[in-house]
Order: structure tokens, then C-alpha cells, then sequence
């Protein structure tokens, strides 16, 4: 029984373990799905602010886990600016750099996303012509963007892994 267990693992990562200097090419375009490691908020973000992300799922090419679940990927705050007066939106805008693959080696990926707070427009409009100058005390919303909020990203570029650093790391 023991024997038969032992064989089957050891099929299980024939196939699934590259061989020792084995490359594998992710190609560009390949979805990687993302989660945000923490609350974002126009308030009190900061540019060049880090943004951290755990890898949602394993992405996996030609049948070889080539960036796995909980993995990290950075990103940096571009733009941070938080409410104003006269009902004017905060914003919030940052890049997603890299993903760290399962060689160690971070792979540059392309997305920017950018979410914008609700304007407060109408309202100030209203206020100021009926309180004059004290319709700047009306103001917009700042931008937040909750813990674990989900994004897909892709990679920028076919990028050829070479998986041999991975398994050296594993001996």
C-alpha cells in the first residue's frame, strides 16, 4: 500500500515539478488575478505611497504553477489628493509594478487603475445660492478603496522563467 502511495506522489510531481534548468515562457497578456492587502483612502495615501497585493489564485502554464497563490505584488500611489470645498472629489490613483513569481523574480506587469469619489456638485450649487460664500464648506468624498478589494492584472510581456533557481531553493 505504501509502495503504491509512494508512486503515485512521486507521478504527481513528475508531472507537475520542471525538470533542473527547465525555462517556461508566461506569455504576455496572461490574467493574473489580484487582492488588495489593506484599506486605500485619498485621505491619507501618499504618492509613492507602496500598495501591497496577494496573488488570488495560482496562474499556471503548460501544467506548471508558475506564479502561486498568496504570492506578493507591489504597487506605488501616483496620484493621492483628498476632498475639497465646493464639493470637489477626492483622487486616487496607483500602479501595479510587479508580481513575484515562483523562481523569486518579480515580473513587471501593465495596469493602472483609478477610482474617483462622487461629486458633490449639485449640492454646493445649492448651498451657494442660498448661503453665498459659505458654500464652500460643502464638501466632496474622499476616495476609499476597502481591504481585499479584487483586480486583474497582466503580464507586460512574454517573460521566460527559468525554474531551475525555484527547485535549487527547494534541496
Amino acid at each position: 500500500m505504501s509502495r503504491v502511495l509512494f508512486l503515485v506522489l512521486a507521478a504527481i510531481l513528475a508531472v507537475s515539478t520542471p525538470a533542473l534548468g527547465q525555462k517556461v515562457t508566461i506569455p504576455e497578456g496572461t490574467e493574473v488575478h489580484l487582492r488588495l492587502l489593506g484599506d486605500l483612502s485619498s485621505a491619507t495615501a501618499q504618492v509613492d505611497d507602496q500598495v501591497r497585493f496577494k496573488v488570488v489564485d495560482d496562474v499556471v502554464v503548460d501544467g506548471i504553477v508558475v506564479i502561486t497563490k498568496d504570492a506578493p505584488a507591489r504597487g506605488i500611489i501616483t496620484e493621492a489628493q483628498e476632498k475639497k470645498s465646493f464639493g470637489r472629489k477626492g483622487k486616487l490613483s496607483f500602479r501595479i509594478e510587479a508580481v513575484k513569481a515562483s523562481n523569486d523574480k518579480n515580473i513587471p506587469v501593465r495596469v493602472n487603475k483609478r477610482r474617483e469619489g462622487d461629486d458633490s456638485y449639485a449640492k454646493t450649487g445649492v448651498v451657494v445660492v442660498l448661503a453665498g460664500v459659505f458654500g464652500g464648506l460643502v464638501k466632496g468624498k474622499d476616495v476609499s478603496i476597502p481591504d481585499g478589494t479584487e483586480y486583474i492584472i497582466y503580464i507586460d510581456e512574454d517573460r521566460e522563467l527559468d525554474l531551475s533557481t525555484r527547485i535549487a531553493s527547494r534541496q
